[in-house]
């Protein structure tokens, strides 16, 4: 039987990666990189004055040879734009404190990138306009707040709609992926790709709109024409994703935040995205690497509404994968799968 938990391993770890509240994109400059700031004090001094025996290392001469962090700066900068402050005020403390425009500190890097980790548009804005270092990868972490103000402004200077961060996903998988349809609008306008595969596990924006449950950016996606047989790295197209992305949803239910919780499941209602991507002609017979057809998938997961979509377009119920199982033999094989069972025992 398939391993369940390793075919589904690729969404887990982007979902993790682009959660909220951790960084989608990585946004930290290496300490050698191009936006490591001007005159940083580096291993290889300390290499170098190491390497004579004659020459005694005093740590506090050490200590104040280092430029004193940028951190303070940015954090009272991000702190002011939280208050909310108003455009006037944000301006002027740039305008007080110009080393905002090129300051730098972990975890999130340029001071840009601080402010658009928060979801700060007009302290980013007032930043971009003041000339701040901004790292090409600032488009997609605005992509993922929505924040199509900053958006228009660095796609007006040039900026790539289709550039990518470290695991390949562009701006228009982040839009994709938080649901954001006017950001998703402006990067297709703006000739985004709306079918980029990441070099991390091949996804186009389009599957990454059918696993979020985000039916209206797969509508945006598929009038941009996105690819409906694009493959991720397993084999699996789109419709591979539905039964993913209308599953019984996960909720855990708190008496008291930090005290156990109750589980429940909620449902995740009519399969609106599988119809979608059937009405634009996905077929519903692909088989990914593993020989596995979308209803494969939605009898492996135990996906109600994804089987009942499928089976309502005329999704075959005896075809064998690989391993020689079909849809309804795997939902056989364990009780967890009783209701997708009783749904294809049906349809025999």
């Amino acid at each position: 039987m398939t391993n369940v938990v390793f075919r589904w391993a690729g969404a887990l770890v982007f979902l993790t990666a682009c959660s909220a509240g951790e960084p989608s994109i990585k946004t930290n400059p290496e300490p050698n990189s191009s936006l490591a700031r001007p005159g940083v004090w580096t291993a290889p001094v300390v290499s170098a004055v190491a390497a004579s025996p004659s020459i005694a290392l005093d740590p506090s001469a050490i200590a104040a040879a280092k430029p004193p962090s940028d951190e303070p700066l940015l954090q009272e900068f991000r702190e002011l734009a939280r208050k909310p402050a108003t455009k006037s005020e944000l301006e002027a403390f740039v305008s007080t404190h110009p080393r905002l425009i090129d300051a730098s500190a972990h975890p999130y890097g340029p001071s840009i990138m601080w402010v658009l980790e928060y979801e700060e548009e007009e302290a980013a804005l007032v930043l971009y306009r003041a000339g701040a270092t901004t790292p090409p990868n600032a488009l997609a972490l605005a992509a993922r707040g929505g924040l199509d103000a900053f958006i228009d402004a660095m796609l007006a200077k040039g900026a790539d709609p289709n550039g990518s961060d470290d695991w390949g996903y562009t701006p228009l998988h982040l839009a994709a992926k938080y649901g954001n349809a006017s950001t998703a609008k402006k990067l297709l306008a703006a000739n985004a790709k709306p079918s980029v595969s990441s070099s991390n596990d091949g996804f186009t924006p389009l599957h990454i709109a059918v696993m979020e449950h985000k039916d209206e950016l797969i509508s945006i996606l598929l009038k941009g024409r996105a690819d409906l047989e694009a493959k991720d790295h397993h084999g699996r197209t789109p419709l591979h994703w539905g039964p993913f992305g209308y599953r019984p949803r996960e909720m855990h239910i708190y008496a008291e935040i930090g005290e156990p919780h109750d589980t429940v499941y909620r449902d995740a209602g009519r399969a609106r995205g599988i119809f979608l991507l059937l009405d634009a002609g996905a077929k519903i017979d692909a088989t990914d690497d593993e020989g596995n057809t979308p209803l494969h998938e939605a009898a492996l997961i135990n996906s109600v509404r994804g089987a009942e979509a499928l089976l309502d377009r005329g999704a075959k119920i005896h075809v064998k994968n690989k391993a020689g199982e079909t849809p309804l033999s795997i939902a056989q094989a364990a009780k967890h799968r009783q209701p997708v069972l009783e749904l294809l025992q049906r349809k025999r």
